[in-house]
């Protein structure tokens, strides 16, 4: 990899949370959550050209749905403000670098039925 290690990055973090209804919907509760997965800035040493280098980004999911003991119904938007970021780089040769990048906006439904 080049003999190039990243400094630890500005900020990382992940914060999760999820209320509950009250209520009885089809034998159901029915709930809302959320994820907001922040990651920093990251400069790597020695890099002076900055090829290596990856900017802040955010993401946002959000969940609403249904679940039971024997079913469950969610609706979500997983990266809801849309930012593109960079997870990870990798000198692939001298002038290559292979990326892994957010995913860009998607909604969606998800229906399960458990046994």
């Amino acid at each position: 990899m080049l003999g190039v290690e990243a400094e630890e990055e500005e900020w990382t973090g992940v914060f999760n949370t999820e209320y509950v209804l009250a209520s009885n919907i089809v034998g159901s509760e029915a709930y809302v959550s959320g994820l907001r997965n922040n990651k920093g800035k990251v400069d790597v040493p020695g890099d002076t050209t900055g090829r290596l280098e990856s900017d802040a980004f955010q993401t946002v999911d959000l969940y609403l749905g249904l679940r039971s003991e024997s079913w469950s119904a969610r609706l979500f938007a997983k990266n809801i403000l849309d930012d593109d970021g960079v997870l990870s780089k990798r000198p692939l040769s001298a002038s290559y670098n292979e990326l892994t990048v957010s995913v860009l906006r998607t909604l969606g439904i998800t229906l399960r039925y458990h046994d």
